[in-house]
């Protein structure tokens, strides 16, 4: 599964969502925002660094603020 950015129809990110960010906790995380770290960097005076969380716990998945 893919997670793409778009902005203004344009895509401008893409991420392949798998168990390659499993946490010790058995949660897969995938962070958005301006910091360089996260996995989908997104540019604006409104991103945080750490905008928002995407979580995968076990067949379901979860997005959360994270600012």
């Amino acid at each position: 599964m893919k997670l793409s950015v778009y902005q203004d129809n344009q895509r401008i990110s893409e991420v392949a969502l798998g168990d390659d960010t499993l946490t010790s906790t058995g949660v897969t995380e995938y962070f958005i925002g301006r910091g360089q770290d996260c996995h989908v960097v997104l540019e604006g005076p409104l991103v945080s660094r750490h905008h928002a969380t995407i979580k995968r716990l076990s067949d379901k998945w979860e997005i959360a603020n994270s600012s």
